[in-house]
């Protein structure tokens, strides 16, 4: 069975020099190479302001497959569907809190929030069905391409 580290790395890490042995990737597992204290930027900010620092690379060799990176995208997609879901359950929340307090009288109002919570438990529902299908792709890419 594989298993999806949504919050792993995406193949590629930064370490500082000789703090990390060895490290797996977070797209499909593999051991990383490691390329030792490279003497470069990291960041968009220490490129502009022409920072070089040393460190430890390390990047899967399957970094620059294909399938590796529709993996990346996939768990990237499934990251923002649960980033959505915790918004919309919030503004869920709220809609709740206000509709236990509206007053009867507010009957149009109180009819809207009624609907407005059926749509996001919608949406919610397609979002559970989006991020299940992403992380079956997921996992019959893993199967297609790495032997474990």
């Amino acid at each position: 069975m594989h298993k999806i580290d949504l919050h792993g790395n995406n193949g590629e890490c930064y370490s500082k020099p000789g703090k990390t042995k060895k490290a797996k990737c977070g797209i499909c597992g593999a051991q990383m190479n490691v390329e030792r204290n490279v003497l470069n930027s990291t960041t968009l900010k220490e490129i502009l302001l022409k920072i070089k620092r040393k460190y430890d690379w390390f990047i899967c060799p399957y970094f620059y497959e294909n399938w590796h990176r529709t993996i990346n995208d996939l768990k990237t997609d499934i990251l923002g569907l649960e980033d959505e879901t915790n918004d919309i359950m919030k503004c869920q929340s709220k809609l709740k809190k206000e509709l236990g307090v509206a007053p009867k009288k507010w009957e149009v109002r109180i009819e809207f929030l009624k609907g407005e919570i059926c749509c996001m438990k919608e949406t919610l529902d397609y979002f559970k069905k989006e991020k299940n299908k992403a992380k079956k792709k997921i996992i019959a890419i893993l199967k297609t391409h790495t032997a474990r």
